[in-house]
């Protein structure tokens, strides 16, 4: 009939074969074949379990067991889903939570099965709560030849919970009488009012505010408490009672009036709620403020008129205007103004004081001290105290009151200064150079004071004119004044000193008087005594004096022997040197003591090769033509035995001042024969062993 034969119920059929001919004759043949149906497969979830409720955005774990109850294996591979859904129908509203790519288990023969054991999955966060079904569905992308499709998919009844946590209404108190400064005891409960417990922790809150909005610049954070991941509070009714002791700040911007303490719950919104808009509650509190000092600086008393420099007594009323009494330690600051306003560009400190006292409310007392007068200052100055320089004492909003000023100035009236003047230089008729020489001179006060420093300096240099030049002239020497010196008062100074070395031609000395000086604390560009502005006339040059070249020594090695004449390597010998003094001139003081040097080297001057033996250091002066004899004894080096030259240099560090005859010290030298090398192969191996 056309139609499609039922290889699934009918397995024998009739086959027809009909044959015709031009006439219309026709011819029937029949017979009857049996077809089999062929064996497919049919997977069945046949077992699901997972938690009867779940809370939203937790996680949970699922299993679910599929069987194959076709008469065909299973091919790789498929996927199986699994979805949160409203009903028992898979369709376009139910949200797929996992997949399972199954191809582990294959090939999958007739009643074999595999399970997904401990599957993770998560409940979205904006499901809505209530009877949900979790619906698992095995081959859901229909890869699979199967008789059966309607058996691929099982589901789970579940029911999605949340929490939601709140302030418990009225549950929110506060200790009475609360006051900035201090401590205040606070209490609440937090209710969870969700049909689903909450899991992980949270935190709570507590805020100060001056209005009921939470989020805005004025609130004040007082409190923070953390939950724990392990306290769980129960669904439907559970609480939790909280309670802590906080501090109200105290600061210029907190007046006594009516506040807020805002408390929200779950600040980070960790628990996932149904509704996140019930988590806070507040309380309003009238807060006072605490009994507070008021420091005011009134009446400042000054001198009408005192010299520079001078100590003058100041004194000003310190009054407590608060209803606190207050007490130390904090600074008064004590200024100089150029005109009657304190805090401007011109103030400068003088001094701090510091109190330590206390002035009960109401009460006031009168701080006398002394302060000192700049010593360069005149003309008009004011006076200007500030109390409580550093803020230690807490006034609240009344810190804008703590400084004042004098009401008239102190007429600072310039005092007289000395001046120091050198006034007279004494040379020495003529001088040699290298030797000691003696300069005289006179040093005047010539200003209109005496002198306040106990001591000071005078210098002396040698120059070749007549205007100092530290940097380029000679340093000679000083010497102290150790007495102060009136007006119109002089006093004589020497120093004795020895000029450079090598110079000639004529010379100033130059003195200067109240020579600048430091120490390791403090240095003094301009000296100890303070001239005002007189300091630049404190030096003074003397006419030019003639200095002689003096003859310098000259150092020459005339003699030099060893013992043995033939010496051998690696042994000792025994160097006699004879060093004179070929110059005109004496050795100098200071320049008595020098080294000469002993080297065996490949050529005469010492250039070539040159190993180095010892040091003999002689003491004394060398008058011109005389002359010494010196011997040491020097150790050999062991694998040297060519032709050497011993060599000695006196004076090798040029200690001694020569001029022009530096270059000639190198000793008298005498050549030496091939040092022998006695049992060489026996004098290594017992180097070696040492």
């Amino acid at each position: 009939n056309g139609g499609l034969l039922n290889y699934e119920t009918i397995t024998s059929h009739e086959i027809i074969v009909r044959t015709s001919d031009v006439g219309g004759l026709s011819y029937d043949k029949s017979f009857t074949i049996t077809v089999n149906d062929v064996p497919e497969p049919d997977l069945s979830v046949t077992n699901v379990s997972a938690p009867q409720s779940a809370n939203l955005g937790e996680t949970i774990k699922v299993n679910w067991t599929v069987t194959n109850i076709g008469d065909g294996a299973v091919l790789p591979d498929w996927v199986d889903y699994v979805y949160l859904s409203d009903d028992t129908t898979i369709d376009e509203n139910d949200t797929q939570l996992t997949t399972r790519t199954i191809n582990s288990s294959t090939p999958l023969e007739f009643n074999q099965f595999y399970e997904e054991k401990l599957v993770e999955i998560t409940i979205p966060e904006t499901t809505a709560t209530g009877n949900k079904y979790l619906l698992f569905a095995a081959d859901r992308n229909d890869n699979l030849p199967e008789d059966n499709k309607e058996n691929n998919v099982l589901e789970q009844a579940i029911t999605i919970t949340a929490p939601d946590l709140q302030v418990q209404v009225d549950s929110l108190s506060i200790s009475a009488n609360p006051t900035f400064g201090q401590s205040i005891n606070l209490n609440w409960t937090i209710l969870n009012n969700g049909d689903g417990a909450t899991s992980l922790g949270w935190r709570d809150r507590l805020y100060l505010s001056k209005d009921r909005t939470l989020g805005n610049e004025d609130d004040i954070l007082l409190w923070t408490e953390n939950i724990n991941d392990d306290f769980v509070l129960a669904p439907n009714g559970g609480t939790y009672n909280g309670s802590t002791t906080v501090n109200l700040p105290l600061n210029p911007t907190l007046l006594a009036d009516t506040y807020y303490v805002l408390l929200e719950t779950d600040i980070d919104n960790k628990q996932i709620e149904n509704d996140e808009t019930n988590n806070t509650d507040d309380l309003s509190q009238l807060i006072s403020l605490p009994p507070l000092p008021n420091l005011i600086i009134d009446n400042i008393t000054v001198p009408t008129s005192e010299y520079s420099g001078q100590r003058v007594q100041i004194s000003w009323t310190l009054q407590n205007q608060g209803d606190a009494a207050v007490t130390g330690p904090w600074f008064d600051e004590v200024y100089f103004s150029e005109d009657d306003e304190i805090g401007n560009e011109d103030d400068q400190l003088i001094k701090s004081f510091e109190f330590t006292g206390t002035i009960e409310a109401g009460q006031s007392i009168t701080r006398k001290q002394e302060i000192t007068l700049p010593i360069d200052w005149s003309g008009d100055r004011w006076i200007g105290v500030k109390t409580d320089s550093n803020n230690q004492i807490y006034e609240h909003n009344k810190e804008d009151d703590n400084e004042s000023i004098s009401t008239q100035p102190i007429n600072i009236r310039l005092s007289d200064f000395p001046n120091l003047k050198v006034s007279s230089v004494t040379p020495p008729d003529f001088a040699f150079s290298g030797a000691e020489t003696t300069v005289r001179w006179t040093v005047q006060n010539i200003g209109d004071a005496a002198t306040e420093a106990a001591y000071w300096y005078d210098e002396v240099w040698l120059s070749k004119d007549n205007e100092l030049d530290r940097d380029g002239d000679y340093y000679l020497g000083k010497t102290v004044n150790s007495k102060y010196l009136n007006p119109n008062e002089s006093y004589n100074n020497s120093l004795t000193t020895s000029l450079p070395l090598g110079i000639g031609d004529n010379w100033h000395f130059i003195v200067v008087t109240d020579a600048p000086f430091s120490t390791w604390a403090t240095n003094y560009p301009d000296g100890l005594v303070y001239e005002y502005n007189k300091e630049d006339d404190n030096e003074l040059s003397s006419v030019p004096t003639p200095v002689e070249l003096t003859s310098p020594p000259d150092l020459q090695v005339t003699q030099v022997t060893i013992a043995p004449s033939t010496p051998f390597s690696g042994q000792q010998a025994t160097v006699t040197w004879t060093v004179t003094n070929t110059g005109n001139g004496v050795t100098q003081p200071g320049q008595d003591e020098w080294y000469d040097k002993l080297y065996i080297s490949k050529s005469p001057d010492n250039t070539l090769e040159s190993h180095y033996l010892g040091q003999l250091k002689h003491t004394g002066s060398l008058l011109d033509g005389e002359s010494y004899t010196a011997r040491k004894t020097v150790n050999l080096p062991i694998d040297k035995w060519e032709d050497y030259f011993f060599v000695v240099v006196a004076d090798a560090d040029k200690q001694v001042y020569e001029q022009a005859f530096e270059d000639n010290n190198v000793g008298s030298l005498m050549r030496i024969p091939k040092m022998k090398l006695i049992h060489l192969q026996i004098f290594f191996l017992l180097h070696q062993q040492i």
